[in-house]
């Protein structure tokens, strides 16, 4: 497993090709972030075609983490059978999954910028305010929608 620093706000996370001896060195990638300035991870499972339960516990508390300190993590190049773990666990609606590690980058890039408003769909009248609150909108707002 390889753990590389693209900046002071992400890293990027290799996971080797046999995950389940290595849950440890994820825990410690959980371990650092704690002790240090948390940051954005990225999750590159390019290498990995199985997962067990040992990464997921490690993935939930890693998200846990970032979530706390409102960081962001995105998993990326996931198998279909590793997705499919994912899915089978009731977890892949909690996670955030990315093609590649490009587009996990530019996806977080997104969220920096934050949310770009949009009308509801039928009611072209909605707009959202800076702070991402539905006005003008008939029938009452809808809670604001974010950018996937």
């Amino acid at each position: 497993m390889g753990v590389q620093a693209w900046s002071p706000d992400l890293i990027v996370v290799d996971l080797p090709r046999e995950l389940e001896g290595h849950s440890n060195e994820l825990q410690t990638v959980v371990d650092t972030l704690r002790q240090r300035n948390i940051c954005d991870v990225v999750v590159d499972f390019s290498n990995t075609d199985i997962v067990g339960s040992p990464t997921l516990s490690r993935l939930l508390e890693l998200r846990r983490v970032l979530r706390e300190s409102e960081h962001k993590l995105v998993l990326c190049s996931v198998t279909p059978a590793a997705k499919a773990v994912f899915t089978i666990a009731l977890l892949d609606k909690l996670f955030d999954f990315a093609e590649d590690v490009p587009a996990a980058l530019t996806r977080l890039q997104r969220r920096e910028r934050g949310p770009s408003p949009r009308s509801h769909a039928g009611h072209p009248t909605c707009r959202a305010t800076p702070t991402g609150e539905v006005t003008n909108c008939d029938p009452p707002a809808l809670p604001f929608l974010h950018s996937p």
